[in-house]
C-alpha cells in the first residue's frame, strides 16, 4: 500500500508559486483592494483608495487633506486590520497621498477585456508545476492547480 501523504492547503500552494515568481506581494495587494471596505469600512473606504506595497510599506489615495490628516491619528489600527486580513506582518507603515480615489473595473472585480499572448512550455516548466502540485493529494484539486501553474507559466507578459 502506497504511503499517503498529509493534506496540503490549495492556499499554501499557491504562496509557494507566488514567493517563486515574486508575486506574493501582488496578491497581497489584490487581497487588501478587494476587501479595502472591509477593513476600513464603509466610510474611510469612501474617501481612500489603497495602491501598492513597496518594501512592506503600503500607499493609500486620500481624496482630501482634511481625510488624510485624520488617517495618520487611525494608521495604526488600520496597519493591524490589515495583517489581521492578511494573516501575515505584511504590512509595516501607510503612506497617504492626495489622489484619486476613483475605483477602476480590477478594484470592483470586473474583468478586463485584454487578451493574453502564450510562450511554448519548456521541459523545466513542466518540472515546476509537477514540484509545487506533488503535496495536494486530491487528484482532481492537484489537476486543477497544475493547469493553473501552466497557464501562469505560459503567459508572455509577465515579468
Amino acid at each position: 500500500m502506497a504511503k499517503q501523504r498529509p493534506m496540503v492547503r490549495i492556499s499554501d500552494v499557491i504562496l509557494k508559486i507566488a514567493r517563486k515568481f515574486d508575486i506574493e506581494i501582488k496578491l497581497f495587494e489584490h487581497t487588501i483592494n478587494s476587501q479595502w471596505e472591509e477593513i476600513v469600512g464603509d466610510r474611510i473606504a469612501s474617501h481612500t483608495r489603497p495602491d501598492t506595497i513597496s518594501y512592506r510599506i503600503l500607499t493609500v489615495y486620500v481624496d482630501s487633506p482634511v481625510w488624510m490628516q485624520q488617517l495618520i491619528f487611525l494608521k495604526d489600527n488600520i496597519v493591524k486590520k490589515i495583517n489581521e486580513k492578511t494573516g501575515r506582518q505584511i504590512i509595516k507603515d501607510i503612506k497617504f497621498r492626495i489622489g484619486d480615489v476613483t475605483k477602476d473595473e480590477v478594484t470592483e472585480n470586473k474583468r478586463p477585456d485584454v487578451r493574453m499572448e502564450h510562450r511554448l512550455l519548456t521541459k523545466d516548466d513542466l518540472i515546476f508545476a509537477d514540484e509545487v502540485t506533488k503535496p495536494i493529494s486530491d487528484d482532481e484539486t492537484k489537476g486543477r492547480a497544475k493547469k493553473a501553474v501552466i497557464k501562469y507559466l505560459t503567459a508572455k507578459n509577465r515579468k
